[in-house]
């Protein structure tokens, strides 16, 4: 079967608007029965034909799900997707924003298009609450903490196996960067899944559509230019400097802020005392 590559904004976000699929994703993801799962109203970024930029995608869900010991709880799914790490910094600035509004415990999913220094394709950060005193775990229940600490999965997609043992896996395969039907472009690729389960038969029919749907593939098209386009201009090694760069002219400006003196701050982030005085 044909399928659209989900790793481009366009067809996630087509993807994630068929709510049942939606609910299979984050669920899959999650481990836990989704009973309901609302996407938020707030206007986010996400790729513009318009725009010669691509920006990192993000969606939020207002969700009902169930855990493992039966406890039923709403909480919010913030979903981020990014190809480049120098992203990082809008995922904070998002994350932040959603403390401020939402009253709801947060769980955050990134899908990542770069590698993390683990060689997991998937795996999760919880906060853990530890007695410093005698190192024991505690079972803190408290609405205050609650608030204030939020459990993290990550989904790597160059580290994605042709895996098929469990729901997960399964999954995955679908973001597993390979089969693409020609050596020019990524943007439609061939799936073949081995007993494969309504909700995930759901997805890839869903992603089956968009491939064959016009004004998808139009849109794919236009985004895959510019990923090519920014590629072309800045190049693999040159982009990894202008993140770095990017990241010290930042680290730059809070030092300012903070009062630090400007022959202090060119010793820590190494840039010339000329860049340094032209923040």
């Amino acid at each position: 079967m044909i399928i659209a590559n989900p790793i481009y904004d366009t067809t996630f976000k087509m993807l994630m608007q068929d709510n049942e699929s939606a609910k299979f994703l984050v669920g899959t993801i999650l481990d836990c029965e989704v009973i309901s799962l609302v996407e938020s109203t707030k206007e986010r970024t996400f790729f513009h034909e318009d725009s010669s930029r691509v920006t990192p995608f993000l969606m939020d869900f207002a969700a009902t799900i169930r855990t493992e010991d039966g406890e039923t709880k709403k909480v919010l799914i913030e979903l981020q997707k990014s190809q480049h790490y120098i992203d990082i910094a809008r995922f904070r600035k998002y994350l932040g924003s959603e403390y401020v509004y939402s009253d709801l415990p947060i769980i955050t999913i990134y899908i990542l298009g770069f590698n993390l220094e683990s060689e997991s394709p998937a795996f999760k950060t919880t906060s853990e609450c530890v007695d410093l005193i005698t190192n024991e775990k505690l079972e803190v229940r408290d609405h205050f903490v609650k608030q204030l600490t939020h459990t993290a999965y990550f989904i790597q997609i160059k580290r994605i196996k042709p895996e098929y043992n469990t729901k997960l896996e399964k999954l995955l395969s679908i973001f597993e960067q390979a089969n693409f039907l020609d050596n020019t472009s990524k943007r439609f690729k061939g799936i073949e899944l081995i007993d494969i389960e309504s909700g995930l038969n759901r997805v890839v029919n869903r992603l089956n559509l968009i491939a064959a749907d016009k004004d998808a593939r139009e849109k794919l098209e236009n985004e895959e230019y510019y990923q090519l386009h920014l590629e072309a201009i800045y190049g693999k090694e040159s982009r990894k400097a202008m993140q770095l760069d990017s990241k010290l002219m930042e680290a730059a400006k809070e030092l300012k802020k903070m009062g630090a003196d400007t022959d202090t701050i060119a010793k820590i982030t190494e840039l010339s005392i000329e860049e340094i005085e032209k923040l």
